[in-house]
């Protein structure tokens, strides 16, 4: 084995084993005594191993936990007031040990210490706060003396405040072991007296009461009030830079340049100018003939007045600027004008207001093919917009409709009818004469919708099939076919609908058809019996029973009940099927053959003296 001493290099052994693991171990000692080093942690880690660590004993001497992870890895030793020593190493698994010492470097520190005073006596501060880097923070006694150990080398800047005094700065540079001398002298405090006279800047006369703020750029630090001679005083002022603002009522508000306070008295006086009021007279009147109106509302500023009978209105104590008045009256037309109040003297503000023109909108509402035949009972509505309040009217006998008192604009004037096609129309009403907008309607057309529903198989009439004409989800007529299977729906207006057949015994058939114009239109249907019709309903009632029908084509019974009969009816009276039951029966199981989607059924229960019966719809 051979051994190499390099100061502050780690030392490397190597005994080669045959092995299936590594044992790292060694000794960690400081690199300028070779003393042995205690609490050292060693670590080695790296890509794909779980960090293994171990920390040295009395001895300076350590040993890991074996390793099976062969490869390159990172070795620490690290502990307080020494600098952290790493290197690579490559574990080989075929070699049993390995030996790795550190010889790691002392950090060097040093004390930085010194006396705050007070830079004009020299007498030492107490209870000045010292800080520097690293949140290290030390309060001095009566000697004044603060102190910091374990300085490692490096710049430090020194702060030093107490109260009373200006904060000051120190910079001191730490290198080996020596202590530092930083000693700081902070000046006092200066305070100052801020005073003056708040005045009238025409007259000079003092102001009494006037408000006075001592302000900083962070705002407002101290306030006073002027007694009778206007004068204000603000005490124990720091050194520092100020401005000051009066404000007083009747006058506009001053904030006085900036003044440096350094220890000695400063007087700042200020001069307010006097806020200068007038009034608004004005009379609102017509437009064209110049009648004063009565009830016109003039608003600004917050304030509003009502005119009499003269049209005048009128506002005193306004401060000189610029106002606007909003003026408004039934029946005309608002306006907006503004007026400047330029002294103590009025301003006269006249309004002349343009009166709101009304009309009338009427017409006949009539049928566009029969001459002289006019539509009553037609609804005619008029609004300027969508979002307008609309006015109705509906026509008499004659057709007529008529909207009075209709302001100057453009409106849309609709018209509705039970037996005739809606329509719209625009009305602009531009004077008070009348605007005449007549309406000439097509009637809507109906149609019949007819035919003969039978067996597809034996061509036999089916009496009490149902026929439903739908358009959507909306059904238009509903019939039933009589004993020679015929049905007849009239009264249907033209248009595209699906009419549907069914029978309690037969498949359900629809198909699509179209109405039009007063004409009959025959749609006749054979349907085929069902065989594997499943009935699929919701869950139905029937008294107190608890009876419902499953998608399964069941009737259960999940009330307990005395023995009795049910019977399946169709909406014909058709009895369709019937069973009797036992207490002891819960559920009846329905033939398919019976039963189609889209019927409505009747089940009817007899138990004992009572009789339960129930619609049921099929989906």
């Amino acid at each position: 084995m051979s051994r190499f001493a390099v100061r502050g290099i780690l030392f490397l052994s190597f005994f080669c084993y045959a092995a299936n693991a590594t044992v790292i171990s060694g000794t960690v000692t400081d690199s300028v005594s070779g003393s042995k080093l205690t609490n050292v942690i060693i670590s080695v880690s790296g890509q794909g191993l779980t960090t293994i660590r171990d920390t040295t004993d009395a001895a300076g001497a350590y040993s890991l936990p074996e390793t099976k992870t062969p490869g390159s890895f990172t070795a620490r030793a690290t502990v307080s007031g020494y600098t952290t020593k790493s290197t690579t190493i490559t574990i080989d698994t075929a070699q049993a040990t390995m030996t790795l010492n550190f010889a790691i470097v002392k950090i060097d520190t040093a004390t930085v210490s010194g006396v705050i005073t007070d830079s004009a006596s020299g007498t030492p501060i107490t209870g000045a706060i010292v800080t520097t880097s690293g949140n290290r923070r030390d309060t001095t006694k009566a000697d004044g003396k603060y102190t910091f150990e374990k300085m490692a080398s490096g710049s430090y800047t020194v702060a030093a405040s107490a109260a009373s005094y200006v904060g000051k700065n120190a910079t001191v540079a730490v290198s080996g072991t020596d202590t530092v001398k930083a000693n700081i002298a902070l000046a006092k405090i200066a305070y100052a007296t801020v005073s003056g006279t708040i005045s009238d800047s025409a007259t000079g006369s003092p102001l009494a009461n006037a408000v006075v703020s001592l302000r900083t750029t962070n705002g407002t630090l101290k306030v006073d009030t002027t007694k009778a001679d206007g004068k204000y005083s603000f005490d124990s002022v720091a050194t520092g830079s100020y401005t000051v603002r009066a404000t007083a009522t009747g006058y506009n508000s001053r904030t006085s340049a900036s003044t440096t306070v350094n220890g000695a008295a400063v007087s700042v006086n200020v001069a307010l100018v006097k806020i200068s009021y007038g009034s608004i007279y004005g009379i609102i009147a017509d437009s064209v003939n110049g009648t004063p109106i009565t009830g016109a509302i003039v608003t600004t500023s917050g304030r509003r007045d009502t005119t009499k009978s003269d049209g005048v209105f009128s506002f005193d104590s306004l401060a000189v600027g610029t106002y606007s008045l909003g003026v408004s009256a039934s029946y005309y037309n608002g306006r907006t004008v503004n007026t400047t109040v330029a002294s103590s003297g009025t301003d006269t503000a006249n309004v002349k207001l343009l009166k709101i023109v009304y009309g009338t909108v009427s017409g006949t509402i009539s049928d566009s093919v029969t001459t002289g035949t006019f539509v009553a009972n037609a609804i005619v509505t008029i609004r300027a917009n969508y979002n307008s309040p609309v006015r109705i009217d509906t026509t008499k006998a004659d057709g007529k409709y008529s909207f009075d008192s209709v302001a100057v604009g453009s409106y849309s004037v609709s018209v509705t009818s039970k037996v005739y096609n809606g329509k719209t129309a625009t009305a602009n009403v531009t004077s008070t004469a009348t605007v005449t907008v007549d309406f000439a309607l097509i009637k809507t057309l109906f149609g019949t919708v007819l035919g003969t529903i039978t067996d597809s198989a034996s061509g036999t009439a089916l009496k009490g099939a149902t026929v439903t004409v739908r358009q959507g989800g909306t059904v238009i007529k509903t019939g039933t076919t009589d004993v020679d299977g015929k049905y007849s729906l009239d009264s249907i207006p033209i248009g595209v609908y699906t009419v549907r057949a069914s029978d309690s015994l037969y498949t359900t058939k629809s198909v699509t058809d179209s109405v039009k114009t007063a004409v009959t239109d025959t749609t006749n249907f054979k349907l085929t019996k069902a065989t594997n019709a499943v009935i699929v309903v919701r869950k139905v009632t029937a008294g107190s029973m608890g009876l419902f029908v499953s998608t399964f084509g069941e009737i259960v019974l999940k009330n307990k009940v005395n023995s009795g009969e049910i019977k399946l009816f169709g909406l014909n009276g058709k009895l369709l099927y019937k069973t009797s039951f036992t207490e002891q029966t819960n559920r009846i199981i329905l033939p398919k053959a019976v039963v189609s989607h889209g019927n409505t059924y009747v089940v009817r229960v007899n138990s004992g003296n009572s009789v339960y019966q129930k619609n049921i719809v099929l989906p």
